[in-house]
């Protein structure tokens, strides 16, 4: 799950999108080691959400940052194939 984080997201007290951010944060717990279910990544200078801040983020703002996640989303994909295999 990529969570889009902005001073947008971060002023939402109460939102059906903080109950998905903890859906997929519970999820995350029950991954092995090394399996990335929620990558955060940042659209603006917003601060990281408390909840994501012991998540490395991807910064999308800056050059390379969609290569970032394209790499990040591959990367995890192929750990979970040597882990099935």
């Amino acid at each position: 799950m990529v969570v889009v984080q902005s001073a947008a997201l971060a002023r939402k007290t109460f939102s059906y999108v903080n109950r998905e951010i903890d859906m997929a944060l519970q999820r995350q717990r029950f991954a092995r080691r090394g399996i990335n279910f929620v990558i955060p990544v940042r659209i603006d200078a917003a601060p990281p959400l408390e909840e994501l801040r012991d998540l490395q983020s991807i910064d999308l703002s800056g050059p390379g940052g969609f290569k970032d996640l394209e790499s990040a989303i591959l990367r995890d994909q192929q750990r979970r194939k040597k882990r099935a295999a």
